[in-house]
């Protein structure tokens, strides 16, 4: 048959995976006025929020609140499971609402168990939504879905909707311009969006919404998005918009870096000079700066300052995250630790400095009902709120009262030894009013001394992890949430690996130069003056820790995700679209609760050493779902034998040992939407049971030490037993044997997802193996063409790969086969769900693969290789050899090369810039990643794995990288999306280098040896651990193609 390369898109061609992230235009001056008609393409399984698809806002200075919020909910089309829309009202919903003030009461009799229409299924099933207001016939809003009508109300709503506001797909606003509520964000697909300043008439809706192309030039159509700007050219592409079809210019923004701005800054308290100093400063703005590998950051003492001015503009603004350092605790992290406790620990909050407006004035919580708590600044050392029994509760709360929109300076001391932890704002010392420590919690108003201000006292955390600058992480380089960012401006990030003296705090805060230079006083380990560098896209760091791109902050944003569609469009004469195409990677295992998918009598279950693997994403934050269930008895007697559980905090199982309290989940997901490579290892002598996300150890507990797995259980995928093949820990209405929900003790448990290249072991894996599984599942090592493990090699007990292909065959597929020939098949109780990988290249990455032509290193056209890898117009390419292209002019072109420009060694291909040091002005590309565990390793040895999949970083991107397919994942933000990229030494590793291209920062690029990285970063690749994930955010059905990467950092550094 033909030879599958890259995959392709079908006749719907691409939508954009939403998930706590938007979509949007501002100002946009062609809102319609007084009539209007919304349509969309909606795929969602998300019950659990009232998520909004349309949220446009008009900004207010109304002191009166209630005409504020009416102005951020100028036009709303909000919560996709009893859907409404509202124009100008103040409140969405309300219960009770007797008086019936609220748009949900102009809808339904009942607010409470009154009904519209919901667009959620549990199968994900697309749904047509078409919504028409009309202000000139007593503001009608009528609902429509699948082109019927579902809800209509005379609403009353007759003033204009006036044009400039805000426009948002995805997420709903609570103050012009922002403050999204993740609990109000729209948690799925879209596709096919149009905007009309007409009322469409329920037949025209009908007509066309499975085809819209004849509509284009239609008069009253304002905007139409069919968010296909990846195309279909084989090769990852980036978009930072989404094109408006219609003609007329209003194109969606999904990428916002911040910006350099030159600053006064004036010193607002007695304890500095009151003379404006001139400096430079990073604006923020649902955005964020960011280096997920970043090495060197201090372990033990720590001092932290910067100055900071927040918007006061964001009203209601509940968070405004900072700082944010990630990484592992090591083993030994907390001596004072008590057994059944784990040995390693995910710290999402190793550093966090964060302001908040919360008034928990009189709510019950605070001992003084007479205390604000409106702008303090909270502290987190060495901590994660989730998981471990809150055994690395840690936090303190200071009494700042930050309200205004002025420059401050923050600096925050700790010391390992002690725990003493201090604040000082503006120079002066703030006593602190609320602590955790250990998830023991007190407090004690400031007049009446405040608390002990100790937390985490002997605590360590890793050198090597995830340092962001205007977001907070909840799991390494993403799951970033715009509800929490950061909006302001930030100058003079410094840190110091001791703990520095009032004076010194304050003398150093009034010195606007760099002060990074050893022979300096108290030279900062971190320094990041936010001063704009030759190239876009990044901060330099002028500290001790180190001066290249490994130590830089990287610019970017959350955004959606681009996927491919599976939107059941229509061409002009009425056939449904084509399909996705496989590539090489072919396809994944979509789950939901409406399937069983299960081995009976399994063969050879490993009994005292094992190693489960596999590829996921998922975007569901409801659930806590399983992707690994196997039982050998009952309820509580053998029904957890192995059980990997809870994709939003997982834990683990053995042979019913699910920990302690303390140990019990390990406060880390993997539900950002991007790929995620899951391995989990144990062995019965020592109980050791290790937790690996992208390769990387993330949790080490113990489990059933000395005990004996049986064999010849049942294995189910994707749902959880209590009893051998049923008892599902499920939602009504889900398939097979469910428990009554009266008694499901951990609520649904179902697994929302995708599925791919699931394998177990009889024995435990080294880091080095799982890392060497993850890099060939995606296609390292010249293996784009044929990804995937041996099916049959020592210690392999069953491989699904739940590609289409390794099914029964049929249209309708019941079975997946055991490629490592134990005969472990799955079987499912109803047909398969599969969906395509996508894989794409990388053009740029100086390796010609796929469906390339040429690829000389360079992404840019003009040098004989456009930016789709194919051969310009009067250029000869030569890619018989290793390496790049050599690209040549015809004799008969006429075209005329700069001797200076070529590079002098024709076996590297290229241009100057393209090999050696970067061109001038670019940023030069990370220093070479060792890899610890792996002795000796070169390249060759261990290519990185990349998760494949989009362009992570841009949301314009197919999730296609060159060499891997589970790449960005939707989710951005994406996900998607992470450590600076280590270009290798030798001549020969030009492969090696295309799974370090950073998509995800825009703007951004270098050249190292004869490889020309590009980094970038628009979407949110919220869960990254690897490289990788700095790469693709925007697509996630691939892995990056290349991007995955084992980890940089000795082990002792974490991550």
């Amino acid at each position: 048959g033909e030879l599958r390369t890259v995959s392709h898109p079908g006749g719907a061609g691409h939508a954009l995976l939403f998930h706590d992230n938007y979509a949007w235009i501002q100002p946009f001056n062609e809102m319609p006025s007084t009539q209007l008609t919304f349509e969309a393409w909606l795929s969602t399984t998300d019950y659990c929020h009232m998520g909004a698809v349309l949220s446009y806002a008009v900004p207010s200075s109304s002191r009166d609140a209630a005409e504020r919020i009416k102005a951020f909910n100028n036009f709303v089309i909000w919560d996709v499971n009893n859907i409404v829309a509202c124009h100008d009202f103040q409140f969405l919903t309300r219960v009770p609402d007797r008086s019936k003030v609220s748009c949900r009461a102009q809808f339904v009799d009942d607010v409470a168990n009154g009904t519209t229409a919901s667009f959620v299924s549990k199968e994900g099933e697309w749904h047509h939504l078409a919504v028409t207001f009309d202000a000139t016939d007593g503001g009608l809003t009528v609902i429509y879905k699948d082109g019927f009508e579902v809800a209509r109300a005379r609403t009353g709503k007759t003033d204009p909707i006036p044009p400039g506001g805000a426009f948002f797909l995805g997420a709903e606003q609570d103050c012009f311009g922002g403050c999204t509520d993740p609990q109000q964000a729209y948690y799925g697909y879209m596709d096919e969006v149009r905007l009309w300043k007409t009322v469409r008439t329920p037949t025209e809706i009908r007509a066309h919404m499975r085809n819209g192309d004849s509509l284009i030039n239609d008069e009253g159509l304002v905007a139409y998005w069919k968010f296909d700007d990846p195309g279909d050219t084989g090769v990852v592409t980036h978009h930072t918009e989404a094109i408006d079809s219609s003609g007329r210019g209003n194109h969606l923004q999904l990428v916002h870096q911040p910006e350099f701005r030159d600053v006064a800054i004036a010193g607002p308290s007695r304890a500095f000079d009151s003379r404006k100093t001139p400096t430079s400063a990073l604006e923020f703005n649902s955005n964020f700066a960011i280096n997920s590998h970043f090495q060197n950051f201090p372990t033990g003492d720590i001092t932290i300052a910067f100055w900071a001015q927040i918007d006061d503009s964001q009203d209601p603004e509940m968070m405004a995250e900072m700082v944010s350092y990630a990484t592992v605790a090591p083993e030994g992290f907390d001596p004072d630790a008590d057994s059944g406790t784990a040995s390693t620990i995910f710290m999402d909050d190793a550093i966090l400095i964060e302001r908040y407006m919360t008034e928990f004035q009189r709510t019950g919580y605070l001992d003084d009902n007479n205390f604000s708590t409106r702008g303090s600044v909270s502290v987190h050392i060495n901590a994660n709120r989730d998981g471990n029994g809150l055994l690395v509760d840690h936090w303190i709360d200071f009494d700042t009262k930050w309200l205004d929109d002025r420059w401050h300076h923050i600096a925050v001391t700790w010391e390992q030894r002690t725990g003493n932890v201090a604040l000082y704002f503006d120079g002066e010392y703030k006593v602190p009013f609320w602590v955790s420590n250990k998830g023991y919690v007190s407090n004690k108003s400031p007049r009446h001394g405040g608390v002990e201000a100790v937390i985490a006292p002997g605590t360590q955390r890793a050198s090597g992890g995830s340092l962001v600058l205007g977001q907070k992480q909840e799991c390494v380089g993403g799951c970033f949430s715009p509800s929490a960012a950061f909006s302001g401006r930030m100058s003079q990030f410094r840190v110091w690996d001791k703990v520095l003296p009032k004076d010194a705090i304050v003398q150093h805060a009034q010195h606007a130069g760099s002060m990074g230079s050893a022979g300096a006083t108290d030279p900062p380990v971190i320094e990041l003056l936010m001063e704009q560098p030759p190239s876009e896209g990044y901060i330099e760091n002028t500290g001790l820790s180190g001066r290249g791109p490994s130590h830089y902050l990287f610019l970017g944003s959350v955004s959606p995700f681009w996927e491919y569609s599976r939107a059941p469009l229509q061409t002009r004469s009425g056939a449904p679209v084509t399909q996705p195409r496989a590539g090489a990677a072919g396809h994944a295992l979509r789950l939901d609760d409406q399937q069983v998918l299960m081995v009976e009598n399994f063969n050879s279950f490993p009994d005292s050493a094992l190693t489960v693997e596999f590829w996921m994403w998922s975007v569901d934050s409801c659930r806590q779902g399983v992707p690994f269930s196997y039982a050998t008895g009952g309820y509580e007697e053998a029904d957890n034998s192995f059980l990997i559980f809870n994709y939003n905090d997982w834990g683990v199982a053995v042979m019913e040992d699910e920990g302690t309290l303390q140990d019990h989940t390990s406060g880390i997901g993997a539900t950002d939407g991007e790929w995620h490579h899951i391995a989990v290892t144990w062995e019965s002598s020592t109980g050791r049971t290790i937790l690996y996300d992208n390769a990387r150890p993330v949790w080490t507990v113990t489990r059933a030490q000395g005990k004996r797995i049986p064999s010849g259980g049942t294995l189910v995928i994707g749902r959880e037993q209590d009893c051998m093949g049923g008892c599902f820990d499920s939602q009504r209405g889900a398939a097979g044997d469910i428990e009554p929900v009266k008694d499901v003790q951990y609520g649904p448990q179902d697994f929302y997802g995708v599925l791919e290249e699931m394998r177990v072991w009889n024995v435990v894996l080294s880091q080095a193996q799982i890392a060497r599984n993850a890099a060939k599942d995606d296609g390292a090592g010249g293996h784009f063409s044929d990804p995937g493990q041996q099916s049959r090699q020592p210690g392999l007990v069953s491989y699904w790969k739940f590609d289409a292909e390794s099914a029964d065959g049929a249209e309708d597929s019941y079975l997946v086969r055991d490629l490592a020939g134990a005969g472990n098949d799955i079987h499912s109780a109803s047909p398969l769900k599969f969906e395509v990988v996508q894989w794409l290249t990388h053009c740029g990455d100086g390796v010609v693969e796929g469906d390339e032509e040429c690829d000389t290193g360079d992404p840019a056209p003009g040098d004989g290789c456009d930016e789709h890898c194919r051969v310009e117009a009067g250029y000869s390419c030569d890619s018989s050899g290793l390496g790049r292209s050599v690209c040549t002019p015809d004799a008969s072109s006429g075209i005329v090369t700069n001797p200076d420009e070529i590079d002098a060694d024709p076996s590297r291909g290229g241009r100057t810039g393209g090999g050696g040091a970067p061109p001038s002005g670019a940023p030069p590309s990370a220093p070479p990643s060792n890899f610890p565990d792996v002795p000796g390793h070169s390249p060759r040895d261990l290519p990185p794995p990349s998760r494949s999949g989009g362009a992570p970083g841009v949301p314009g991107t197919p999730a296609a990288q060159s060499g891997g397919k589970k790449g960005s994942s939707a989710g951005a933000v994406v996900g998607v999306l992470f450590a600076l990229a280590a270009a290798a030494a030798l001549a020969g590793v030009a492969y090696w280098q295309r799974y370090w291209i950073y998509d995800r920062f825009p703007a951004v690029k270098s050249g190292v040896d004869h490889v020309k990285e590009k980094f970038q970063r628009p979407s949110s690749r919220a869960y990254d651990m690897l490289e990788l994930d700095d790469e693709f955010l925007s697509l996630h059905p691939p892995r990056p193609v290349g991007g995955y990467q084992p980890p940089t950092a000795p082990a002792d550094d974490g991550l």
